[in-house]
């Protein structure tokens, strides 16, 4: 399935794409969180949202790696990247770099709406998908930082080969970082 194919499926579907009101607390505020249509221009304005499609990430039970060394005659665990874990992050940095994204708004709360189609039907944990792709599009650098996200949905999407992330970035009105 084509990115194209995955921006028709939402457009088919849009109850599956319904952003929540965020829940009540110090970020969000209870501030409604709208879906909006694509971006096509240099900034985010209010009510818009930024929707693109990644690659599907590798498992997380995939991604980071254990190694046990010694340091100045000390035992010392380290939780390292993996190998997949480095190639996922540097294929999404250069994805979003091709994009040509327009900027979210400085320290805007964001609502991030996944949609995972799979690349084949084995079982998959859903609650695995989204640190790595945050954390991957923290270091494409289109967020300062994936604390920002106070509202996450992921949802299930169909089978597709090479299996693909529908994402969508909806900054929350009136929230700030600071709040």
């Amino acid at each position: 399935m084509s990115p194209a194919d995955l921006l028709a499926y939402q457009e088919r579907h849009p109850q599956l794409f319904q952003q929540p009101q965020p829940a009540p607390g110090p970020a969000g505020a209870g501030l409604p969180c709208a879906p909006a249509a694509p971006v096509t221009v240099a900034t985010i304005q209010p009510g818009q949202s930024l929707r693109f499609t990644l690659p599907y990430p590798p498992s997380l039970n995939r991604i980071w790696r254990a190694i046990v060394t010694r340091r100045q005659g000390k035992v010392v665990a380290r939780i390292l990247l993996s190998l997949d874990g480095r190639a996922y992050r540097q294929k999404v940095i250069t994805h979003v770099a091709e994009l040509d994204l327009p900027a979210l708004p400085g320290g805007a709360r964001l609502a991030l709406h996944l949609h995972a189609c799979p690349p084949d039907r084995r079982k998959r944990d859903l609650s695995n998908i989204p640190k790595a792709l945050e954390d991957a599009l923290t270091h494409a650098q289109l967020w300062a930082d994936d604390s920002l996200i106070d509202d996450l949905r992921v949802t299930r999407g169909p089978v597709t080969r090479p299996g693909h992330v529908l994402v969508t970035i909806t900054p929350i009105p009136g929230a700030h970082h600071d709040q």
